[in-house]
C-alpha cells in the first residue's frame, strides 16, 4: 500500500481439472481472499477479493511427468475494481505413490481494469507528546492508491501425499510460496503459506 501497514490475506481456493489426454488437461478455479487486517486503515473498504482462472497444464511424455508447462487468465474483482491477470509457468515434480516433492515457477502480469482509487490512510493512532508529556490523538491524512499493471513472478515448494482408497485417490499437500512483484516504480514481495487437497477420480 506505500505505507507502514501491510496486507494480511487469507485464501480459500476450489479447483477442477480435467484430463484431456495423458499428456494435457485443463480446468478452472474459483478463489477468495479476505484482507483480515482491514481494521488498520482509517476507512476500512470491502474487504474480499473475488477471482476465477480457466487455464491448461502440458506435461510431455517424454519428461514422464517430471516437468510440466502451465498457463491460463485470471480475472476479479475487489473494492479497487476489476483486473486481468494471464500468467504461464513451469512445474516440476518427482512423481511417485508415496511422497511427491514439487517447485514451481509462474510468471504473470496483472493489469486493472475500471481502477479505483482507494483510500489506505492508517487509522489514528495514540502518540506521546513531549511538549504536553500527554498521549494524544494523531491523525493520518488522506492517501489514496490507484491499481497499476503489476507483473512479477511466484515460486512455490512443497510436497504432495497420495493415498489411493480404490475408485478416488485423495492427496493431501502442504508448501510455501514466495512472490516478487513490482509496478515498474516500487517493488514488492509476499510469502504464504498452502495447504490443499486432491480428490482424484
Amino acid at each position: 500500500m506505500g505505507h507502514e501497514a501491510s496486507i494480511d490475506l487469507a485464501q480459500i481456493s476450489a479447483k477442477y481439472r480435467y484430463g484431456l489426454s495423458d499428456q494435457i488437461e485443463v480446468g478452472v478455479d474459483g478463489n477468495l481472499r479476505v484482507v483480515t487486517n482491514m481494521e488498520e486503515l482509517k476507512k476500512p473498504v470491502n474487504s474480499t477479493i473475488w477471482s476465477t482462472r480457466v487455464g491448461a497444464k502440458w506435461a510431455p511424455a517424454l519428461l514422464q511427468d517430471y516437468v510440466a508447462v502451465t498457463g491460463g487468465v485470471a480475472g476479479g474483482t475487489y473494492a479497487a475494481g476489476q483486473f486481468l491477470s494471464p500468467d504461464l509457468g513451469v512445474v516440476l515434480a518427482f512423481e511417485n505413490p508415496y511422497v511427491v516433492p514439487f517447485v514451481s515457477a509462474t510468471g504473470y502480469v496483472s493489469v486493472p481494469v475500471n481502477a479505483q482509487a482507494v483510500d489506505v490512510a492508517l487509522a489514528p493512532r495514540w502518540v506521546y507528546n513531549p511538549s504536553t508529556e500527554r498521549n494524544e490523538l494523531e491523525e493520518r491524512p488522506q492517501e489514496f492508491s490507484t491499481p497499476e499493471t503489476t507483473w512479477g513472478v511466484t515460486g512455490t515448494a512443497g510436497i504432495r501425499v497420495p493415498v489411493d482408497l480404490g475408485k478416488v485417490t485423495l492427496a493431501p499437500s502442504i508448501g510455501v510460496s514466495l512472490s516478487e512483484f513490482t509496478d515498474g516504480t516500487e517493488a514488492s514481495s509476499a510469502t504464504a503459506a498452502n495447504l490443499g487437497m486432491d480428490v482424484v477420480f
